[in-house]
Parts: structure tokens; C-alpha cells; sequence
């Protein structure tokens, strides 16, 4: 579950603070009855919109505009929305979970939160200090260069295939 409506709860406490702070929400709603939430905390807070299909070619463009990218997710895999922000050099700030710990580590290529509390607290340190920022953006870029750029995605794969043929070698010996 992505849980957006976490962040929107979080996000209104903020704005208050901070008039002039924008959060943009991408992607199609995959749960129509959290969706409908979702929709309707939307429209009560402010400085908040939602672009539900936005082509990939956009992406780069949109991470380029960003000072953060949220993950919120209770759960997940391995994230492409955390890779492709770390990989253009936007800081992450994602809930801490299996997935999202498996690409960000907290306080040197991202940033994790568990509680609300956290969260704002790590959103507040993303936006009052620059030097972290810049610190946790090329960490993450050259995290994603050497762990998951195409070329080492392809040479794991390679190697998990040598394996499974030398297992299949070997059982039939």
C-alpha cells in the first residue's frame, strides 16, 4: 500500500509553517476506496496536487523540479520511484521499510521515517539544510551508478544465471 494520505496528513501540518510549500503526487490509484480518500484529503489541503499518468519521458523533468522525493509505501519491493530520484540526484525521503531500506541508507544516501513525528522531522532537516541535501543526493547517485546502474543490473542477472545453470549442471551429474 503507498499510502499517500500519510503524507498528505503530514504535509498539512506542514504547510502551515511553510505557505509556500508545493507537494506533487504521481501515479495512477490503484485502490479505488483509498483512492476515494485520497481524493478528498487532496482537496482539503493545500498546496497539493496529483498528475495520476504521467508518461516516463516526463519523469526526468519532474525529478529535476523536485527538492525531494517521498516514498510512503508501508511496504515495498525495490523502488524505481527512489532509484530514478537518486540516480538524477534528488534526496529521498521514504518510510522505513524492507524495500525502501534495501536502496536508502538513513542519514547517508536518504533518509527513513517510521512515525509521522519522523517524518516531519526528516522533511524539516531536507528542507532548512542544503549541505545535507547536496550530501545525501551524490551519495544516492553514486550508490545508484555502482549497485544499480544498467550495466551492474545486467551483470547480477548474468551472474544469477551462471549459477542456475551450474546448479542444473550439477544435479545432473
Amino acid at each position: 500500500m503507498k499510502d499517500p494520505v500519510f503524507v498528505l496528513r503530514a504535509f498539512s501540518r506542514q504547510c502551515f509553517r511553510d505557505p509556500g510549500a508545493r507537494l506533487l503526487f504521481v501515479g495512477p490509484i490503484l485502490e479505488r476506496g483509498y483512492g476515494q480518500r485520497f481524493r478528498a484529503a487532496l482537496r482539503r489541503v493545500r498546496g497539493t496536487s496529483w498528475r495520476p499518468a504521467v508518461a516516463p519521458g516526463e519523469m526526468p523533468a519532474l525529478y529535476a523540479a523536485a527538492d525531494a522525493v517521498v516514498n510512503s509505501s508501508v511496504s515495498e519491493g525495490m523502488s524505481n520511484s527512489l532509484l530514478e530520484a537518486m540516480a538524477a540526484g534528488v534526496p529521498v525521503l521514504a518510510r522505513d521499510n524492507a524495500g525502501n531500506r534495501a536502496v536508502v541508507a538513513h542519514g547517508r544516501t536518504g533518509l527513513l521515517f517510521a512515525t509521522e513525528r519522523d517524518f516531519l522531522r526528516q522533511a524539516s532537516l531536507l528542507v532548512s539544510e542544503a549541505l545535507l541535501r547536496r550530501r545525501l543526493a551524490g551519495a544516492a547517485r553514486r550508490l545508484v551508478r555502482k549497485r544499480h546502474s544498467a550495466a551492474a543490473e545486467a551483470a547480477g542477472h548474468l551472474r544469477l544465471y551462471r549459477r542456475v545453470v551450474q546448479r542444473r549442471r550439477d544435479a545432473r551429474d
